[in-house]
């Protein structure tokens, strides 16, 4: 579950602190807002995949940019600048 984001960035990047220290680090580097039932994330800079709202990752965080679009579709970008279009139902 994403708790604790604030979307007017469209970008969500958290990790659970006490006192200022991170006790668990965040598994993903940043999270995209969600779109329909999927979100993209970035599990390392510029490797970005697609997971549904409850956490399951159907796309591997492999590409340089991803867009979801909201017929259920993903946009992905390679690093060779290569696109390619992927039906997430």
């Amino acid at each position: 579950e994403i708790r604790n984001c604030d979307w007017s960035s469209d970008v969500c990047s958290s990790d659970l602190k006490v006192d200022g220290k991170v006790i668990v680090p965040p598994l993903y580097h940043s999270i995209a807002q969600p779109v329909g039932a999927y979100c993209a994330f970035e599990q390392v800079p510029r490797h970005w995949g697609v997971m549904t709202l409850k956490g399951k990752v159907i796309v591997d965080a492999k590409y340089e940019k991803v867009e979801i679009r909201d017929n259920g579709i993903a946009v992905v970008t390679g690093i060779t600048g290569k696109t390619q279009t992927i039906n997430l139902k």
